[in-house]
């Protein structure tokens, strides 16, 4: 089983992520776990972009790649699907939902929220200002929509690109987790 998850920033996907990964006993991969994966298995070099969220975009780096006949993203995606071949896990973000699409058992979620939810999380749990919530979040979010534009191909938080689709701020991270079970449950995963 593995379970992706897409998430707008203030929307708690990192912890709900995590209370997922530990109701049902799985192994849970964001960016520092993934990073330390990568080097117990010796490819950071060729993940640093990826797991950092960072479009390789320079037109040298396009050319070579087009030479090469390697789209982005495909050494990252090779990568998380033969980690999905090993083991069952939870993922929070890395285009997981692109990635992962063709796992039979890979279930895509993607959590959103109004943004006045979203600020006021972010002003509880990171003790940020209204201002600077603000302004994070429309940072965060376009830097996301790049890097998920660029790796995957496809609109970031688009319903029809994930199997469920949860405002997480109106159940909170423990409720949203629940959420996400029973669909699991009643897909038969």
């Amino acid at each position: 089983m593995v379970i992706t998850i897409g998430r707008e920033y203030g929307s708690g996907g990192h912890e709900t992520g995590r209370l997922l990964a530990k109701r049902l006993n799985l192994e849970f991969y964001d960016k520092v776990r993934l990073i330390e994966k990568t080097k117990e298995l010796h490819c950071e070099e060729e993940m640093y972009s990826f797991l950092n969220e960072m479009p390789a975009d320079s037109l040298l780096y396009s050319i070579a790649m087009e030479d090469t006949g390697h789209k982005p993203g495909s050494y990252p995606f090779r990568f998380l699907r033969k980690l999905a071949e090993q083991e069952s896990f939870v993922l929070v973000g890395r285009c997981g939902n692109v990635a992962l699409r063709e796992c039979p058992d890979a279930t895509s979620v993607f959590l959103y929220g109004r943004t006045e939810a979203r600020i006021k999380r972010l002003e509880l749990t990171q003790g940020m200002s209204e201002h600077a919530a603000q302004k994070a979040i429309r940072k965060t979010d376009m830097d996301r929509r790049r890097f998920h534009e660029y790796y995957g191909g496809e609109e970031w938080g688009l319903a029809r690109n994930y199997q469920l689709c949860i405002d997480s701020t109106i159940l909170g991270p423990e409720a949203t987790a629940g959420l996400i079970c029973d669909y699991l449950e009643r897909a038969g995963r």
